[in-house]
């Protein structure tokens, strides 16, 4: 089986997820970022990683799924602030899923990711209160993901390869 491995990140949240998905496979593999992956027809399963923004895929990987993955097992891995028993949470959830458009989605994995100093302040001086609220939150979102997720990451992967076969 081969298999891709690709991402986009903005603070080096998702790309930890990547690596140690990556990492933990032990069939024919390829890791790039989503820039650099010309085509995806060769490849039996892709993860792919992004960060969420505004409560779904950032807009790289909404174009990654819909101009370089057609009818594929595609396995999802995202990265996002809010922790997972917050009452939003369900929508990055279903945000996702809908991404994948007509490929078979085969597993989807999320974990908190630090939320950036610069959104961070940037949603502070929101006039939005649920928003500056949000922004406020950042220490509680510091050294995420952390091991034990990033390690949860790369066992979801595994035992998505083993569903498959």
């Amino acid at each position: 089986m081969k298999l891709l491995i690709t991402y986009h990140s903005d603070t080096g949240n998702t790309k930890k997820l990547a690596e140690a998905i990556y990492e933990s496979i032990d069939d024919s593999k390829t890791m790039l970022p989503f820039d650099k992956v010309d085509d995806t027809s060769r490849y039996d399963v892709i993860f792919i990683g992004f960060p969420i923004h505004q409560f779904g895929p950032c807009q790289s990987a909404k174009d990654f799924i819909n101009e370089k993955v057609n009818e594929k097992k595609v396995t999802l891995f995202a990265t996002h602030a809010m922790p997972l028993n917050a009452p939003r949470y369900k929508s990055i959830e279903e945000s996702c899923r809908s991404a994948v458009k007509d490929n078979d989605l085969v597993g989807l994995y999320t974990c908190q990711g630090e939320l950036s100093e610069e959104i961070a302040q940037f949603l502070s001086n929101s006039e939005d209160k649920k928003l500056k609220a949000f922004g406020k939150k950042r220490k509680e979102t510091i050294g995420h993901p952390n091991s034990e997720e990033i390690s949860a990451a790369a066992e979801f992967a595994k035992n998505i390869l083993n569903q498959i076969r």
